[in-house]
């Protein structure tokens, strides 16, 4: 009886006091708009943004955004092998002299370049898994046009724009679509057409 009475103590103690701990915490007062750790509602303070899935005020170096700038830094090399260009591909890049000699290609034959003025359209594919993609075209090509395709007849509206360009010029430019900040995957087809310079 007497070990019975100690344990039904002993419960009502631990009861009680997470039942203390749990109002000590929903007492505390909430974090300053703005600022680290507080909901982003109202925008944070400076040199904080957004976190993508907390939605919560964070530094550059919060996780989530770390996370966020490593998968955009994969769907860029994936958007650009897709483009046929090699990394580092920064717009506006200075015109590559051509070859002494004609490059040998992987299978052992001359590759034979394009002539000058001649369009290639490169394609490149969300796959379904990123709200924003982008077809570049190479640093010796110019961007003369470019589109959004919705994959399955999803004709909804995709934002589309060119980036990259001079105030003069397109050349190394890209065409991008979607919503790059956007949390939701779709699958989107980026395409540019370039001039051979």
């Amino acid at each position: 009886m007497a070990t019975s009475l100690a344990r039904v103590l002993l419960v009502c103690a631990v009861l009680a006091s997470a039942a203390c701990a749990k109002k000590e915490a929903a007492s505390a007062p909430p974090l300053p708009m703005g600022s680290e750790g507080a909901a982003c509602a109202y925008g944070c303070n400076e040199g904080l943004s957004c976190t993508p899935i907390s939605n919560v005020c964070g530094k550059p170096d919060h996780p989530e955004h770390t996370v966020k700038r490593q998968a955009d830094a994969e769907r860029e090399r994936a958007y650009l092998a897709q483009s046929g260009v090699q990394p580092p591909a920064h717009a506006e890049q200075p015109p590559v002299p051509p070859p002494a000699a004609l490059p040998v290609t992987t299978d052992g034959s001359m590759a034979v370049p394009a002539a000058t003025g001649a369009v290639r359209v490169v394609r490149a594919s969300t796959g379904g898994k990123s709200p924003w993609v982008f077809a570049a075209c190479r640093a010796d090509e110019r961007l003369v046009g470019g589109g959004c395709t919705p994959a399955k007849g999803n004709w909804s509206a995709i934002p589309g724009h060119l980036s990259g360009e001079s105030a003069t010029d397109t050349v190394g430019a890209r065409w991008n679509c979607g919503w790059r900040e956007a949390t939701h995957d779709q699958a989107i087809e980026a395409f540019a057409m370039c001039q051979r310079l």
